[in-house]
């Protein structure tokens, strides 16, 4: 089964561009379907994808789960550097190490194709529903898509349901989207972590969307280094950057006990973020993550007490370096 080929541990599932499965940080942080035969053309498992050994790629918009092919291998750069945030190896003389190292692996699931990164609303929900049937802990969503879809919608309820997080960038136009929705990270399904982008101050990234009640908390999203393909590293920026540091302590939250509830996880991480003035009515907690307050907190329970109010931006001075691929 999909439970049995993950094994133990946590598994992230990064639905993006791919991942480059052979880069020296992330060749052992890497899951693998031990149900399946590497390269015999053969669907071992009966789940319906052949050579599915990392994930696997979508890339027409097919209505046909099926339809791609078993090497989610990156060709644009942007899942390679969000995997890496999330589970770089530590202690190997290689580069970065990833929040959740040694203790969770990464599922690629692309469907983000080519070299400008674009892709399809039926594809990305194939990459949840195979997160989901394969035994995916949570994932990490760092794109947008131009307006909602209740297929889209449906499929992060399923996920829910198998009592999996679905962590999403927040966007990187700058705007409330209380008001302007930004999808997916706009559902307003309970499993879900909108994530914004902070800078090293501890205050709002220019280019971050925002909002009191749509975007949950913030993390590190500017000059952000990690993996990119063929064996190198890149600095990038964008909530794009910020998500995978909130997937990567969700990660590992549940690695230290696996019997947790995505409610308790998602508590956990939202309960312990780090109230700062500067993000104080942008955001539902009014901070940013804080991965060791949520490791070490002996009972987290997340409850509002009050209505923050919400707090103006300035305008943007730069272009971001870096931006979430999007959907057409």
């Amino acid at each position: 089964s999909g439970a049995d080929s993950v094994g133990k541990g946590t598994v992230v599932g990064v639905i993006d561009t791919g991942v480059d499965y052979t880069h020296p940080d992330l060749k052992d942080a890497m899951w693998v379907n031990q149900a399946e035969i590497a390269g015999n053309g053969i669907d071992d498992d009966s789940n319906g994808f052949v050579d599915d050994i990392h994930g696997w790629a979508w890339c027409d918009g097919s209505e046909n789960p099926h339809i791609g092919d078993g090497d989610p291998m990156d060709e644009h750069g942007h899942g390679t550097h969000c995997s890496g945030t999330i589970a770089a190896t530590a202690n190997n003389q290689e580069g970065i190490a990833g929040v959740a190292f040694g203790r969770t692996k990464i599922m690629a699931l692309k469907f983000l194709c080519g070299e400008d990164g674009r892709g399809y609303t039926a594809d990305s929900i194939h990459a949840i529903n195979y997160a989901v049937a394969m035994g995916a802990t949570l994932t990490s969503n760092s794109y947008r898509s131009f307006g909602t879809s209740r297929a889209r919608e449906e499929a992060i309820r399923k996920a829910e349901e198998a009592n999996m997080l679905f962590v999403a960038a927040a966007g990187n136009d700058d705007l409330d989207t209380d008001v302007v929705m930004h999808y997916p990270s706009s559902s307003e399904l309970d499993s879900v972590i909108s994530v914004g982008a902070a800078t090293k101050e501890g205050e709002k990234a220019w280019f971050s969307n925002y909002g009191l009640e749509s975007v949950d908390v913030f993390a590190p999203g500017t000059t952000i280094f990690s993996t990119v393909p063929g064996g190198k590293y890149a600095k990038m920026q964008g909530t794009s950057m910020a998500t995978p540091f909130v997937a990567g302590l969700a990660a590992l939250l549940w690695s230290t006990d696996p019997a947790q509830s995505y409610r308790d996880i998602k508590h956990r991480i939202l309960s312990t973020s780090e109230k700062m003035d500067s993000l104080e009515g942008l955001c539902v907690t009014g901070g940013q993550v804080n991965a060791l307050k949520a490791v070490t907190c002996a009972d987290c329970k997340w409850t509002p007490t009050e209505e923050p109010t919400a707090a103006p931006t300035e305008a943007p001075t730069q272009e971001p370096t870096t931006e979430e691929p999007s959907t057409p």
